[in-house]
């Protein structure tokens, strides 16, 4: 069906846009960390605690769980902090509903549609020389 291909198109540009959006805000963050070396320590201790969790939650040893939850927070507000104060902000989508994912709870965002119209009216135009069509030339 020839819907298909104008909502398979439209997808294809909103994830090619998420893509960028997602790289532009890889190449943000990495530019913070190098400028501040303590995030990539303040990850690094995240991820051992977050190791360490997860064993703590086997061992049923709750006072330590509870221990580690709270490093763990710390450590998520002071990188959160950090992360601020250089200005990162997260990815910037073009569709804030679906973050240009084109889905909403499994079914097409508005924002394909929206794409797909626009591609739709994009074709029509190519083949009908709308632009050069006025009322002014119309001749009865």
């Amino acid at each position: 069906m020839a819907t298909n291909k104008y909502y398979a198109e439209a997808l294809s540009e909103i994830k090619a846009a998420r893509k960028a959006a997602l790289a532009l805000y890889e190449q943000k963050k990495n530019e913070v960390y190098d400028k501040e070396p303590l995030l990539r320590e303040l990850d690094l201790r995240l991820n051992s605690i977050g190791a360490n969790l997860a064993i703590t939650a086997l061992s049923g040893n709750t006072i330590k769980l509870e221990q580690l939850k709270a490093q763990s927070l710390e450590i998520s507000e002071k990188k959160q902090a950090l992360i601020k104060k250089a200005g990162l902000s997260e990815p910037e989508f073009n569709c804030p509903v679906c973050e240009d994912t084109g889905f909403i709870k499994g079914k097409f965002c508005d924002c394909v549609k929206q794409r797909a119209t626009a591609i739709i009216a994009r074709e029509l135009s190519s083949e009908l020389p709308l632009e050069n069509s006025t009322f002014g030339d119309f001749d009865l």
